[in-house]
């Protein structure tokens, strides 16, 4: 099974083509080499959830469903670990479990450093939505 990249697109979507930032863009084109059909799920961040096709220059739109938000916010405090992969691997993971707010402890006998905010926040709506992967 081929690997579906998942796109965050804020909200309003008009129309059946979604215009994507051009980093996105170039993302997908150069970086994932999508050809024009390929499969490709975005989300809006608030509970919409599709799956949608990549034409070269944009998304277009395919089935959506709306995911209920969930009722309580969960806060989880972590030690960060030490390496990149392993932070993200915890913002992602916990992104997909619904955890509405991470905090990155200080912890005494650990040497990592927590990453920045603006970095922890694009790994989480990078994988926040989207289906987990096997």
């Amino acid at each position: 099974m081929r690997h579906v990249p998942h796109c965050f697109i804020p909200s309003p979507w008009n129309g059946d083509v979604l215009r994507l930032s051009a980093e996105t863009s170039r993302h997908l084109e150069q970086v994932l080499r999508l050809q024009p059909g390929d499969a490709v799920t975005y989300t809006d961040g608030a509970g919409t959830l599709g799956e949608g096709t990549w034409d070269g220059a944009a998304l277009r739109r395919g089935d959506e469903l709306d995911v209920p938000i969930p009722e309580r916010e969960v806060t989880i405090a972590v030690a960060p670990p030490k390496g990149t992969d392993r932070q993200r691997f915890v913002v992602e993971k916990l992104a997909e479990l619904g955890v509405a707010r991470l905090v990155w402890l200080h912890a005494r006998y650990g040497d990592a450093n927590a990453p920045k905010p603006t970095k922890s926040l694009a790994w989480a709506v990078e994988r926040s939505n989207s289906p987990a992967e096997p």
